[in-house]
Parts: structure tokens; sequence; C-alpha cells
């Protein structure tokens, strides 16, 4: 009677585990390939893959040892594949192309063999593009569709989808634009036709980091891509000099909010009073600026001083401090 306890005890305790392993979670960049994975074990497999949040669509199928598409949903056709010289080995994952904001939601890996049948689930995340530029100089955020007589929109969702720009009629609406973006925004108008609905954006400030949609909508139907702007204003310069009690190290125009270091050549064990004040200007570009207070007690030391953000750092020597 004990060991059937212990067994039953031990099948709800798996059962927990397995429920509370979840969904397969797979980040999917747009426009570019991801791989969903599934594997099973046995013998003259059927596979069938759904996506489960958009109502069972049919994804891609294989059994009698070939892709069997004729039921494949009009969406995916040309998108899907299966790894067919690693389905032997029991491999069933499914390669997806041209990612699309449609595609983000649950899919159901289903698969049946001599052995059984089997089911798995992945949870499929559309990442934002992520485009990186520097404070005062001219970025692309890209995007691109497929087909003829395209209506294009750029909004600034984080702003409260504020309006960007607009391409329709074969021709630029700078007048849909914000304030804000008027005159610093243009698509590539000789580039259109093939394919490229991309906003070139001048003069970036700190104000346009964000998050950012491209809607394009042609006679087949309408897309979505997202795009993540940040604005960088890298550390041009860093000045060192001494004062009466110690020595200051500065630097502006910097963004995001950076970093200063202190740090000693031979490194020392001395502990010096340090303190450091951060600014930031109407451009909500940061200031920042740290003193160093040395006794006459201080030996003979180099130090440097070091202003670092997520795009680069500037180091600047200061040599020799001498004991008064």
């Amino acid at each position: 009677m004990a060991e059937i306890k212990c067994v039953v005890f031990l099948m709800v305790l798996i059962l927990q585990w397995t429920h509370a392993r979840g969904d397969t979670e797979v980040s999917c960049i747009f426009m570019e390939s991801c791989m969903l994975p599934c594997s099973y074990s046995g013998s003259d497999v059927v596979i069938h893959w759904f996506q489960v949040s958009a109502g069972d669509l049919n994804v891609h199928s294989f059994y009698n040892n070939q892709d069997q598409l004729k039921l494949q949903s009009e969406r995916f056709r040309g998108r899907t594949s299966l790894f067919n010289d690693q389905i032997s080995a029991g491999i069933a994952s499914l390669q997806l192309t041209k990612v699309e904001v449609q595609d983000e939601g649950r899919y159901k890996c289903y698969t049946s063999t001599d052995r059984g049948n089997q089911e798995s689930f992945i949870k499929l995340k559309i990442k934002d593009t992520e485009v990186s530029c520097v404070y005062m100089e001219n970025c692309t955020l890209p995007c691109s569709y497929e087909g003829a007589d395209v209506v294009i929109h750029w909004h600034q969702v984080s702003a409260g989808n504020l309006p960007v720009h607009s391409f329709f009629h074969n021709q630029d609406q700078p007048g849909n634009s914000a304030q804000r973006f008027k005159g610093r925004a243009s698509t590539f108008k000789d580039q259109i036709s093939r394919g490229n609905a991309s906003v070139l954006l001048t003069g970036v400030k700190v104000q346009d980091e964000g998050r950012y949609r491209c809607y394009t909508s042609i006679i087949n139907g309408n897309m979505e891509s997202f795009i993540n702007l940040k604005t960088d204003a890298p550390v041009h310069k860093v000045d060192v000099y001494q004062g009466e009690n110690g020595i200051t190290c500065r630097s502006e125009g910097i963004y995001p909010k950076p970093e200063l270091t202190w740090s000693t050549s031979p490194p020392s064990s001395l502990t010096f009073k340090n303190t450091t004040t951060v600014n930031q200007t109407e451009q909500q570009l940061y200031n920042i600026s740290s003193s160093l207070i040395l006794s006459g007690s201080d030996h003979d030391l180099n130090f440097s001083c070091t202003v670092s953000t997520r795009r680069n750092r500037k180091s600047v020597a200061f040599l020799k401090m001498r004991k008064q």
C-alpha cells in the first residue's frame, strides 16, 4: 500500500512539473527567419503545426514522408519549412521566414507516431528592431513591404501615436506630420517602388527616443512593424584640472545619463573625498562633474578620470599630484 502511495505521489509531482514548465518562449525579429522548436520519439511521424492564438490556423503539415500544404493558411504560404534531413532523428521544428507582426502568438506542434501522440506549445514574440541614433545627426528607421500603390504612415507610439510622416498618392504628405517632425522626416522616394518604406529622420533629438510604428497598406492587405529608437550623445571631451584643494573632472552634452569613475596609478588603498554632481540641460543632455579633495599626506599618484555611457567612454589622466 505504501508503494502505491509513493507511485501516485511521484506521478502527481511529474504532472505538476510538466504543467509548471509552460510554453516555450521564442523571440523573433521582424522580417527575419525564426525557428520554432519541436521534437518527438518514434517512427512514421505525422506533424501538424497550428497557430492556436489565431483560431488554430494551419501553419504546416507533414505526413506520408512529405510536406502536405493543401490545407495551409494563405498567410503562411511560401514561408514555412521543416528540417527534412533531421525529421528521422526526431526533429519536428518549424522554420518561419519573413516574420510578420501577425505571426506573434501561441503555436501548437502536434506529432503522432507508433508510440503515441504528443503536443507542445510555443509562444512566439516579435522583437522590435533596435536602432541607435546619434544626437543631432541623421538616422534611418527601416521598414519594407511587398506590393504596389502603397500607403505609408509612421507614428511615434511612445509619444501617444504622434504622426511622424505619411506617404500616399505617390508623394510625401508633410501636412500630416506633428510639428516636432515637420521638415525632419522623409521617405526614400526613388526606392519606394522597390518596397522601401523607411523614413529618414534628420537632426535627431533626445525627445525622438522611443518606439515607432511603420504601417503600410497595399491592395493585398496591411502590415505593421515596430522600431525602438535609442538616442545617444556620446562622450566627446573630458576635462581635468587642478584646484586649490584637489582636482576636478568634467564632461558635458551627454546622453543617456553618464557615469564617472576615478582611478589611480599605481593602484592606491587611500580613500579620497569625492563629490559628483549631474545636471540636465533644456535639451535633456547631461553635464557631469566630480571633484576629489586631496590632503598633504597623499603620496605621489597619477589620477585618471573616466566618463562612460552605453555607447562609448573616454579617460583623461592627471599626472603626479605632489605632496604638500
